[in-house]
């Protein structure tokens, strides 16, 4: 009995039949979407970091509110500070264009650790007068790599991220609030 179950076993083997792994039809398969923790402000920071250089426009999207505004300035068009505005499709867009650019082999999104966050962590009031949590981070530095040369963005400056809190069910969460960006604030 113990002989036919082993050559079954062996048969089974030899053939390629139950413990082959699946040859499938060659074409590499996309990794699993990866799942971004937003139950924390700091969390959303990391996941921030992480879409990022993953250039994962559709996980870089869902760390944003709808309602979502950024900030910035660009001096290297004319004299002095020039401010610019952008909203969520705007940052959807920019990590879209990373990925899709064939020259840029990496992009990295560096906003320092984690346990500064924590401590920058504050209270703010929102638009409509509810709590938000701001979190400033200081010397943040953005690299995109283009074949040999790196360009190196924001270091020196200050990014101020706002938060907002959505109340949700806990069919979507194992915490009762998430977190999104709703405000994006650079400064010199």
């Amino acid at each position: 009995m113990a002989l036919a179950g082993s050559l079954a076993l062996l048969s089974g083997l030899l053939s390629g039949c139950i413990f082959s792994p699946d040859k499938g039809d060659g074409k590499k398969k996309p990794p699993p979407p990866i799942v971004y923790d937003l139950t924390r402000p700091q969390n959303v920071l990391g996941a921030l970091e992480l879409a990022y250089a993953n250039r994962d426009s559709s996980g870089y999207r869902q760390l944003f509110e709808l309602d979502y505004r950024g900030s910035t300035y660009d001096t290297s068009l004319e004299d002095g500070f020039q401010p610019g505005t952008f909203g969520r499709i705007d940052e959807e867009r920019h990590i879209r264009a990373l990925a899709e650019n064939p020259n840029i082999t990496s992009v990295t999104l560096d906003l320092g650790l984690p346990s500064q966050w924590e401590a920058r962590r504050t209270t703010t009031i929102g638009d409509t007068g509810e709590e938000w949590a701001l979190i400033t981070v200081a010397n943040p530095q953005t690299d995109i790599t283009d074949g040999l040369t790196i360009y190196r963005f924001v270091a020196g400056q200050t990014f101020e991220f706002r938060f907002r809190p959505t109340v949700v069910g806990p069919e979507l969460s194992r915490t009762d609030t998430l977190w999104h960006i709703v405000r994006w604030d650079e400064a010199p």
